[in-house]
């Protein structure tokens, strides 16, 4: 089955992304999004990586990603977000990262905290020391992480 995402970009205009519903990686960088709508992604249960880095997001609501439990990483830097709430994530047992970083705050409000096990990235960093999505494993100092362990 075919779902249909869709966004209104920075300029207000109307655009939006097809994927099948048994889709394991789903990538809308760079695309200048300031809002999308998430709730056909409740429907894609095989999803692991979720990528909306480098739009122009002021806000997202995560709660369509409470069905995709396959979920490992999820990729919001890049963005201008200042308030997220994580919690509909919690039902994502397989989640392992969510990456934050050089949003507009720098380290924008986080409400409520994940399980200790998932690496929250938040703050600006040089882009070679960034945590990378081809990367496999992410060896980054765990005082950096949000929420410490």
């Amino acid at each position: 089955m075919t779902i249909v995402l869709k966004y209104t970009k920075i300029d207000g205009r109307k655009g939006h992304e097809e994927f099948e519903d048994d889709v394991t990686e789903i990538d809308l960088s760079e695309l200048d999004i300031a809002y999308i709508d998430l709730t056909p992604l409740s429907s894609c249960v095989t999803l692991k990586v979720f990528s909306l880095s480098d739009n122009r997001l002021e806000e997202i609501d995560l709660t369509p990603l409470s069905f995709c439990t396959a979920l490992e990483y999820i990729y919001l830097q890049k963005n201008d977000l200042e308030y997220i709430d994580l919690s509909p994530l919690r039902a994502c047992l397989n989640l392992k990262a969510v990456d934050l970083m050089d949003n507009y705050s720098s380290c924008p409000f986080i409400h409520p905290v994940l399980d200790p096990s998932v690496k929250v990235y938040v703050g600006y960093e040089e882009d070679e020391d960034r945590p990378h999505r081809d990367d496999e494993y992410w060896d980054l100092d765990p005082d950096r992480f949000y929420p410490k362990p």
